[in-house]
Order: structure tokens, then sequence, then C-alpha cells
């Protein structure tokens, strides 16, 4: 406990340095390690937070937040895996370690509360024992995720007729269903293992029927989220240096990716859960504490707020915040990290303040792949396939604007004093330039893959260098050239991993008539 206590002192310390646009209010220390986290609003107006923890429920009054009190606890199956949601005045909670769906009446908050375990019905054999996940839709269906049964999909269940028995009525289980989001009569499943979203049909909850599928950018789809408009979905892949991603989903048979958002472009960090609320993301990203980005313009994902509540250093790991809860009606947030508790915060909403614009060479064509950095900011974009490119900043100033190319065909360019202005797109359009080498040219029969992304020990180059010899150089995230190898004319392959430290890294493979570039990233955890 001791120590517990010294790291909390050492984080309240630090809050000028690591919260940005987001007031600490409270914090309820705990001796065992926490996983996510809900709310509860009574109808007398009274906040609860409701706190995952390795050994059970935890139920803390948060309606005055600076002095956070836990009022009743539920013991369960030791668990590293807690998961809570509400419906009325119920809780649910999953657990990964056994004794089944743990249900709790809190209608009688503050005074106590009433509880029980679901095992399953009838249907089920009364066999439901551990899952991963819960979600409730607005028609009272949970979908109880990853369980023991089954496939391991999602199990719907009704909670109206009794809310403390539900009764099965359908089942998904295509894939292993992690974690999930569901309204309107449609259920968008996080299959991490198979590193996609499901958009499934459940208007006939006995009958599912899939509508769509789409990979993540990382290829481990840990949850999904909703907006509020339903045009835009949001995932996260549990991965070192992996993104928040942002898709249009208006046109359910043609979902197209927007945007990804990193809360550092040069830390190996992990993003875990996200949530929509009024135009904004609220992400979890376990040792960076939570973020809040500005999402009105789901295009261009711009982080506007950020409290660190993890003691551990930026990087690889799975320490730190599990989850966060944004839906007080008084605007407060609670968030649950492992090791430091429970935080109740303040976030103050900005608008975002962006930049867009398009960058071509002397001819006007498009550039793909030129990053743009406003400078002093943690994070960069790149320009897209068509040249165009999307980024901003959290407040308002003039900034200097660096566009650089890793693959050397264009000059450094920098643009100084450009006004961002809070709620407005600042449009600047940049022209480098630039040799005439290409990065693509379909005449010649080149290729270049790195596979797996991001990697660990066995990262290999696969390399198609058509008819002549050529060089492939291994470029760090600050420009420098590491490695390089020439290549003879045909096909083969090289192992580059090996010795490299973790990180973002450029490979390029160039002769005389072609260059071909692409990104990879080293990862600690996947050694």
């Amino acid at each position: 406990m001791r120590t517990r206590i010294i790291i909390l002192f050492i984080i309240l310390l630090q809050q000028r340095i690591l919260a940005q646009n987001i007031q600490f209010l409270g914090n309820l220390d705990y001796p065992e390690i926490l996983s996510n986290i809900w709310g509860y609003t009574a109808p007398n107006g009274s906040e609860y937070a409701l706190v995952g923890t390795e050994l059970g429920l935890s139920i803390v009054d948060v309606s005055i937040p600076s002095n956070p009190v836990q009022l009743h606890f539920i013991k369960g199956d030791t668990s590293l895996w807690r998961e809570p949601k509400t419906w009325d005045h119920y809780a649910y909670a999953t657990n990964e370690k056994g004794g089944g769906l743990m249900i709790v009446n809190l209608e009688f908050l503050p005074d106590s509360i009433e509880y029980s375990f679901w095992q399953g019905d009838s249907s089920l054999g009364n066999n439901l024992k551990t899952a991963h996940t819960c979600f409730i839709d607005e028609k009272g269906f949970i979908y109880i995720n990853g369980s023991n049964l089954l496939n391991r999909g999602s199990i719907i269940c009704d909670l109206k007729p009794d809310p403390m028995a539900p009764v099965t009525v359908g089942i998904y289980d295509d894939f292993y269903v992690h974690d999930c989001f569901a309204v309107r009569d449609t259920l968008y499943t996080g299959e991490i293992r198979d590193g996609q979203f499901s958009v499934i049909d459940v208007r006939n909850r006995s009958n599912p029927v899939v509508l769509s599928r789409q990979r993540t950018p990382f290829t481990f789809t840990h949850n999904t989220w909703l907006s509020e408009d339903g045009s835009t979905l949001f995932t996260t892949d549990e991965k070192s240096y992996a993104t928040v991603a942002s898709y249009d989903v208006r046109d359910i048979n043609n979902i197209s990716l927007l945007d990804e958002y990193r809360t550092s472009t040069f830390d190996s960090l992990i993003p875990h859960n996200v949530h929509y609320k009024d135009g904004y993301i609220f992400t979890s990203y376990y040792r960076n504490g939570i973020t809040i980005c500005d999402a009105s313009r789901p295009s261009n994902l711009i982080e506007t707020g950020s409290f660190d509540t993890s003691p551990f250093p930026a990087g690889n790991g799975f320490e730190g915040c599990w989850g966060v809860y944004p839906y007080f009606p008084s605007g407060n947030i609670v968030c649950s990290d492992r090791e430091t508790g429970l935080y109740v915060l303040r976030p103050e909403l900005k608008k975002a303040c962006y930049l867009e614009g398009k960058i071509t060479n002397a001819a006007g064509n498009g550039l793909p792949g030129i990053v743009v950095e406003v400078m002093g900011i943690p994070r960069w974009k790149e320009s897209k396939f068509n040249g165009n490119y999307a980024t901003g900043a959290a407040d308002s100033g003039l900034y200097t604007v660096r566009f650089y190319d890793p693959d050397n065909r264009c000059a450094l360019h920098y643009e100084t004093g450009v006004l961002l202005e809070p709620g407005r797109v600042t449009n600047l359009n940049v022209s480098l330039l630039c040799n005439t080498l290409s990065t693509q040219n379909n005449e010649l029969d080149t290729d270049l893959i790195v596979y797996p992304s991001p990697c660990g020990q066995n990262c290999l180059i696969r390399y198609k260098a058509g008819q002549e010899r050529a060089v492939i150089n291994i470029i760090g995230a600050d420009g420098r050239q590491i490695q390089s190898f020439e290549v003879p004319e045909g096909e083969g392959t090289i192992s580059v991993a090996n010795g490299l430290p973790a990180g973002l890294y450029t490979i390029s493979m160039e002769s005389p008539h072609f260059r071909r570039t692409v990104r990879f990233i080293k990862s600690p955890g996947l050694d």
C-alpha cells in the first residue's frame, strides 16, 4: 500500500505537465488491480461509479467529486477482467474466471443493493460461467461477449421480462466477439482475433444477419462505438503504435476509413476503449491515461484534452488506464487506472483548430506519404494517395508547419506563421520542389512488402526488383539511414527487425528508374 500511495503522490505532483484541458477532481485508491468502469445516475441526480476490480465490483458515490466514497462491494471470482454496464436501475458485470453474470439492483442506493449471479437459462443449459464483456442496447437487450459457450460469440438476451433473470433470444457466433456496440437493431462487433468488425442486422434477434465486415488498420479490433447520428463508427486496435480509427458507415455496403489517430506518433502506446459523446471521442490509453478528441470532423480527429493517470513511462504495456465513462449529466468523467485507482475528472471540451489542404509537385500532381507536422505537437499525419492532408491543434495560435518527405523525393519545406483558430478550418495548399523519381511506376515489375507490421524479431521484407539491381534502405523516424542492402534483380526476402529498437521505420527500394517505399513498426511487445 505504501508503494501505491507514493505512486499516487508522484502523479498528483505532475498534474501541471500531465494534464491538458482536463481538471483533476478526486481519486480513490484500491489495494487490488482495477479493470473496466461504468456509471449510473440515480433518479435524484446522484452519480455513482461502477468499478470492476480484481476481486469484485465496487460501487462508489462520486456525487461529491473531491471525495469519492465506496458504498458497497460485491465479491466475485478473482479475475483481471471485469466489465460492468447498466440498464434502467440494474448493473451487469462479466468476468473471465467464473460465477456467471453478476446482476445488481441499484434501486435502493445509497442505502442498500440486491444482487445475484446468473448462469444462463434453459436454452443455455445453465452453463454460462465466464464472459469477457457485455453491452446493453436501448431496447433492453444485453449482448454477452466472449463467453465460455459455443464459439465465444455474442449471446443475446432480453432483460425486459425480468431484469434479474435474462431470457436468451439469439446468438451470433461466426467469430469470437471481444466487445460490441448495439443500437437501432444493428450490432457492431469487435472481433479482435480476426482483426475486423462485423455489422449485423438483429431486428430478428433469433436470426442475426451479417450485413458487412471491415478490417481495422492494425487487425486487432478491440472495441467499437457509434456516433449518435449513426454515421461514424470508431474502433480501437489493442496493439503497440496502433490507432483509434473512424469510418463512414452511412452506406453499410461501402464502409470507408476516414482517419486514424494516435496520441503520440513516437511512443508505442496502446489504445484500449473508445467512447463517443456529443462530437467528442474519449479513449482510455493504457500508459497514457485518457485522451479526448474533437470528432466533429471525423475525417480529421484532433486531440484536445488528455490526463495521464499512469506512473509508467509512455510506451508499450498493458498497465495504466483501462476504461473511461463520459456520460454523467454533470459533465464529470470517471476512469479506472489498473494501478492507481478511480479518478474523477472535469474536462474542458474545446473545439479543435483544423489545418487541411493538398500537397503537390510543380506539375500539380498530388503527393502521397508526405509527413505533415504542426511543430510542438507530438503527432503527425501523412498526405493521402491524392495529396490531401488533414491535421490540426488543440489550441489557437501561430504555428510553424513542416512538410517532410521520408522518401527524399522532395525538399523539406516549412510554412511559418500559420494561424489556427478554434472550430475553423485553415486551408493551406503546398507545392514541393521534387526530383523526377516516382513512388509508383506500374510499368515496372517491382514490389515491396514488409510483414507483419507491427512486428517483433521476425519482420521480413519481400521485394521484387524487376530487371535491374536495386538498393534497399532502412530509415528511422528521424530521417537517418540505419541499414542498407544491395539486392539483385528478381525477387527475394530479407530479415530486418533483429537488432532494431522499437519504433517507426521507412523502407525504400530504389534503382535509377524506380523507387518504392513502405513503413513498418517494430514493437517490443511482439518479441
